[in-house]
């Protein structure tokens, strides 16, 4: 069961307060998650907030920022994406988010924030989910450099895929397989994926077809 409810809150950066809501917990069904992880939950988005007043994206209301996010904060590049009448809220706060982390050279975090951009465009239908997929697999692809996470590296392989990059996302399926002795779920996903790449399918697929 997803609880919830709305709040009150006051922005770290500038003081002032705004109602937004705030996600106590959320439920997600894993045989219906898609492959890259989307969980389908909505209020997942609702995890990161965007102050009205000045922009701000931010997860914890308790961690005032630090100078340099300030300055990204009244920077050009975070201010046309928070001033884009074509871009829902929720939109905005996640690539804002995923922003403020690649300037700060955290790829994970980065990688995270436009992966749920993706998700957020793609489940809505909208035309910029190719330009948040491709921010997420940068930023998994500079994650992957330091972390080995066979997690990521399994939803770098169906971003790839459904991307249309075959070639690469076979590379990487080949490659990640050599680590996978012993974990009998991401052998199975793999092979799936295997198979999906062979077959030049780009579309989504949930975990369910896994499990068949």
């Amino acid at each position: 069961m997803s609880l919830f409810r709305n709040e009150e809150i006051t922005c770290p950066l500038c003081g002032k307060t705004f109602s937004t809501t705030v996600v106590m917990s959320y439920s997600v069904n894993g045989s219906f998650r898609s492959l890259d992880g989307d969980p389908h939950e909505p209020l997942l988005f609702d995890t990161v907030h965007l102050c009205p007043h000045c922009g701000y994206a931010f997860t914890d209301a308790k961690e005032e920022p630090d100078a340099f996010t300030r300055m990204l904060v009244r920077g050009e590049n975070y201010r046309t994406v928070f001033e884009a009448e074509n871009l829902p809220d929720t939109a905005k706060k996640l690539l804002l988010l995923g922003y403020l982390a690649e300037q700060k050279g955290d790829a994970g975090t980065a990688s995270v924030q436009y992966l749920h951009a993706y998700w957020y465009f793609r489940d809505n239908d909208l035309p910029e989910k190719e330009e948040a997929r491709e921010k997420a697999i940068e930023g998994m692809m500079r994650y992957l450099e330091t972390k080995p996470d066979k997690n990521a590296a399994m939803v770098l392989v169906d971003l790839l895929r459904q991307k249309g990059d075959f070639k690469e996302a076979f590379e990487a399926v080949n490659t990640l397989g050599e680590h996978l002795r012993g974990d009998e779920n991401l052998l199975k996903t793999a092979a799936f994926e295997w198979r999906l790449i062979m077959a030049k399918d780009a579309k989504e697929h949930v975990f369910q077809e896994v499990e068949r």
